[in-house]
C-alpha cells in the first residue's frame, strides 16, 4: 500500500512541473485590456481626434476608468476561480472514536461540497477525480451579455463637465462576454491516524474567454467632431477578443482532525491551503496564496446524517476580499448503495472593498443636469449563497457522484448551472 502514500506526492510534483508551460503566449487577463481600449494602440483608449490635444483629454479618464474596469473584471475573474470547490475529503464509510473504540459507519456515503466530522481511519485512503463544467452567465446579478460602461471627457475649463462642448461628448461601452470553465480534479486523503487525515487536490483548468465590445462616441445634442474612432466621423466601433488557456489551477492541501465523537454525534476541525500555483494571468489561478479554517459538526439520525461548517476564508491577492463561510446541509442515505445531499453555501465578505468600477459622473451643459451611469454592475458587497445537491452511488469499491449546484443569491461572478461527475474508490 506504500503507492497510495506516495501517490499525492507524486502527480503534484509532475502536474506543477507541467504548469509553466501555460505562461509562453499572451495571457487571457490581457485581453480583456484589449477588448475595451478599441485597437492595439498600446494605450487605455485608442482615440483619434481632431486638431488639438482633444484626445488627450479623454486619455486620462480613459486610463483611469480602464484600468478600473480591467481590474475589477479580472479580480471578479480570479476571485471565482478561487472559490472553485473541491469534493469532501472523505466518503463511504468512515470511522470514528468512541470511548476509545474504532467505530465503522456506515450510515451513508457523505456529503459532496461539505464535511462531516468523522475521518478516514489510520492507514485506509481515498483516491478519486472529478470534472467540474462551469458557464458563468452574470456578474453581481448582471448579465455578462450585456455589461455597461460609460467613460466622461476631462474637466479641461470651469469646475464641472458641460462648459464645453467637447465635455459633453460621452464614450459608451457595451460589453457581451461568455467565460467558461473546466476543472478536472485528481484528489486523495489518507489517514494518518485515526483522528487524522491529510488530503490533496490537484485541478487540472481549461478556461476560455469569448468577447465583444460596442464602443460609440455620444452626446446630448451632437457631437462634436473632435473625437472619433478611426475616421473623422466615425462614432462606432466594434472590438473582439478570443483565447483559451489549459493548465495546472491552484493546488489544494488539507488536514482534517476529529475533535471528538460520540456514537452518532462528532465535532472536527478542517484547515484548507490554496497554493498559487495557477497563472493569474491567464484565469488558472487566483495569484495568491488562500486559506480556509473550518469547524465542522455532524451527527447522525437513523439514515439521515445533518452536518454544518462555519469557518473564515483568509484571500490575499489584490482585489479578492477575505470572507465568512457557511454551509449547512444533510445527507441522506436511500439505500445502501444510493445517498442524496442537499446544502446551502454561503460566503459573506469580510470588509469593505467592493471593487474599483468606473464612476457616475454628472454633465451640466447651460439649462441642464444630466446623470450618467459609469456601469450598470452594482457597486456591492460580494455575498453569493448557493444551493448544491446531488447523489453518491456505491458500486462496488466505487462511489460515483453526480452533483448541480444553483445561484440562489447573487455576488461575484456567478454560473446560473455548474454540474460535477466524479468517482472515488476507498483503499
Amino acid at each position: 500500500m506504500n503507492w497510495i502514500k506516495r501517490t499525492p506526492l507524486a502527480l503534484v510534483v509532475a502536474l506543477t512541473a507541467l504548469s509553466p508551460l501555460t505562461a509562453a503566449a499572451q495571457g487571457l487577463s490581457s485581453k480583456i485590456g484589449e477588448l475595451i481600449s478599441f485597437g492595439s494602440c498600446g494605450q487605455a483608449l485608442c482615440l483619434v481626434t481632431g486638431p488639438g490635444a482633444h484626445g488627450a483629454h479623454y486619455l486620462q479618464s480613459a486610463q483611469t476608468a480602464g484600468d478600473q474596469l480591467v481590474s475589477f473584471l479580472t479580480g471578479s475573474i480570479t476571485a471565482s476561480v478561487g472559490r472553485l470547490p473541491i469534493s469532501a475529503t472523505s466518503s463511504g464509510n468512515t470511522v470514528s472514536m468512541v470511548n476509545g473504540a474504532l467505530v465503522v459507519g456506515t450510515s451513508s456515503a457523505g456529503p459532496i461540497f461539505a464535511e462531516r466530522a468523522t475521518t478516514m481511519g489510520k492507514g485506509r485512503s481515498l483516491f478519486g477525480v472529478n470534472t467540474t463544467g462551469i458557464s458563468y452567465s452574470k456578474l453581481r446579478g448582471q448579465s455578462l451579455d450585456s455589461l455597461n460602461f460609460q467613460l466622461s471627457h476631462e474637466d479641461v475649463l470651469l469646475v464641472g463637465l458641460g462648459d464645453s462642448p467637447n465635455e459633453r461628448d460621452i464614450i459608451g461601452a457595451n460589453l457581451n462576454m461568455q467565460f467558461n470553465m473546466q476543472v478536472t480534479s485528481i484528489f486523495a486523503t489518507y489517514g494518518v491516524t485515526d483522528r487524522l487525515d491529510v488530503s490533496v487536490a490537484v485541478p487540472l483548468v481549461m478556461a476560455s474567454l469569448d468577447a465583444t465590445a460596442n464602443g460609440r462616441i455620444f452626446s446630448d445634442t451632437t457631437v462634436t467632431g473632435n473625437h472619433y474612432f478611426d475616421t473623422p466621423a466615425t462614432y462606432t466601433k466594434t472590438s473582439n477578443v478570443s483565447g483559451s488557456k489549459t493548465g495546472i489551477g491552484d493546488i489544494a492541501a488539507r488536514v482534517k482532525y476529529n475533535l471528538g465523537s460520540s456514537a452518532k454525534s462528532g465535532a472536527a476541525f478542517l484547515a484548507d491551503i490554496r497554493l498559487p500555483t495557477g497563472s493569474k494571468e491567464d484565469f488558472l489561478g487566483s495569484g495568491s496564496v488562500s486559506a480556509n479554517a473550518l469547524l465542522i459538526a455532524s451527527t447522525t439520525m437513523g439514515k439521515f446524517s445533518p452536518h454544518a461548517n462555519v469557518g473564515f476564508a483568509i484571500r490575499t491577492g489584490e482585489g479578492q476580499n477575505s470572507a465568512m463561510l457557511g454551509t449547512f446541509g444533510f445527507d441522506q442515505m436511500i439505500s445502501p448503495k444510493v445517498t442524496v445531499a442537499l446544502d446551502l453555501l454561503s460566503e459573506f465578505q469580510a470588509g469593505g472593498d467592493e471593487g474599483d468600477l468606473p464612476p457616475d459622473f454628472v454633465v451640466r451643459p447651460v439649462g441642464k443636469t444630466l446623470t450618467y451611469t459609469g456601469s450598470n454592475v452594482p457597486s456591492s458587497k460580494d455575498n453569493p449563497i448557493s444551493l448544491s445537491g446531488g447523489g453518491r452511488f456505491v458500486a462496488g469499491a466505487f462511489t460515483i457522484l453526480a452533483n448541480a449546484v444553483v445561484p440562489v443569491k447573487s455576488g461575484g461572478l456567478q454560473a446560473n448551472f455548474i454540474w460535477t461527475l466524479g468517482v472515488d474508490r476507498r483503499f
